[in-house]
C-alpha cells in the first residue's frame, strides 16, 4: 500500500517507537516492540508496508 520509501520508513519508526513504549510497560525489551511493529505492518501481517 505505501510505496514511498521515506514515508514507509517513517511509518515503521513511528509505529515501532509506540509499540516499543508499550512493550516496556509490559517489562519486555524495546527491540521486541520494533520486531512486533515490523511483523504487524509488513507483508506477513497487515501488508501496509510492501517491498516492490
Amino acid at each position: 500500500m505505501i510505496n514511498d520509501a521515506t514515508f514507509g520508513i517513517a511509518v515503521l519508526l513511528g509505529t515501532g517507537l509506540a509499540v516499543a513504549k508499550f512493550s516496556q510497560k509490559l517489562r519486555l525489551p524495546s527491540v521486541t516492540g520494533f520486531i512486533l511493529a515490523g511483523l504487524l505492518l509488513g507483508e506477513s501481517g497487515l501488508g501496509i508496508i510492501t517491498v516492490d
